[in-house]
């Protein structure tokens, strides 16, 4: 099943696509052995990509920047795909914002692939498997896959972890000064859009690129990591494009990053699986009642410690 599945993929087909997506994000045991088996096929596949984070505040516009963006990409010959991690709805489990709605252009292309994905209540903005999903994408022939956040905070650092580069998109006269935007998000991206640089907001908008540039760009260098664009008037967006397409270029880079990232997020797994089987595993539901049944008399982090070595033998 699972090779027919990836046979599909390589040929472009839909279907297959969220087939394949579907499998990698169930939570049901029965789904486990077939996305195992889709992970090592897109294992031995070498492909030419580059993983892109957008991340801000909500009503920035990033669901607009990528449309825009994403579309550019594929006049020059690419394929792409976004991957927008939604709020999860409290009674279905599902994404309730719906991006391709917002992505008109996208939406339309055969060239483009959106996937809203739940976030599933993950602080960072992705989910446990939306690194697996990235490489669906990817193994299916996307050489730009955009993954747009759900755009709460400083949490969204983790997104870093999943890509090779990162956009921070910010709204000029959105009441954040430079004081604060949250510094982690500073920190670990890599470009810097304003957005809305347009109309009655054109001028605050190059006001506050300059800002960022202060802070942001390295004095020593001739390197303008900071971008002022308008989706509406789809101006500004040759400069970020041209950026990111060399990125793409410099295979030997992002290879190197991402050596480094899958280390991290090995830990971060283990950590979620071994979770899952605490909560689901029939074996492990007795031992763990029993240490729950001790809180009324010891603290939380000495019954965590007494049962973490009742199961870790040293």
């Amino acid at each position: 099943m699972t090779s027919d599945i990836c046979e599909r993929m390589k040929k472009g087909e839909r279907r297959a696509i969220a087939k394949a997506i579907t499998l990698l994000e169930s939570t049901l045991e029965a789904d486990k052995r077939k996305s195992l088996e889709l992970l090592e096929q897109f294992g031995k596949t070498k492909v030419k990509s580059l993983r892109i984070g957008v991340c801000g505040s909500p009503g920035v516009g990033k669901s607009s920047f990528i449309d825009v963006l994403g579309t550019s990409f594929i006049e020059s010959g690419h394929q792409v795909a976004v991957l927008a991690v939604d709020p999860t709805s409290p009674i279905s489990g599902g994404s309730i914002l719906g991006d391709k709605t917002r992505m008109d252009q996208l939406a339309n292309a055969p060239q483009a692939y959106i996937r809203p994905s739940p976030g599933g209540g993950v602080g960072g903005g992705v989910t446990v498997n939306t690194q697996e999903v990235i490489q669906a994408l990817e193994f299916a022939g996307f050489d730009f896959v955009i993954l747009e956040t759900i755009g709460i905070g400083q949490s969204e650092t983790e997104v870093a972890t999943l890509v090779d580069t990162l956009l921070f998109l910010h709204q000029p006269e959105s009441g954040d000064d430079l004081q604060a935007i949250k510094k982690g998000i500073i920190e670990v991206s890599d470009l810097f859009v304003v957005t809305k640089a347009d109309g009655m907001l054109k001028t605050a908008a190059e006001f506050a690129a300059q800002q960022l540039r202060s802070v942001v760009n390295d004095p020593h260098q001739k390197i303008d990591r900071v971008f002022c664009i308008s989706s509406t008037e789809k101006t500004g967006f040759q400069a970020v494009h041209d950026n990111l397409v060399g990125l793409l270029a410099n295979q030997t880079a992002i290879k190197s990053k991402r050596t480094q990232q899958e280390k991290s997020l090995l830990l971060t797994r283990i950590a979620n699986d071994f979770r899952s089987k605490l909560i689901n595993d029939p074996t492990m539901k007795p031992l763990f009642k029993k240490y729950e049944d001790k809180l009324s008399k010891t603290s939380i982090r000495q019954t965590s410690e007494e049962f973490l070595k009742a199961i870790i033998k040293p």
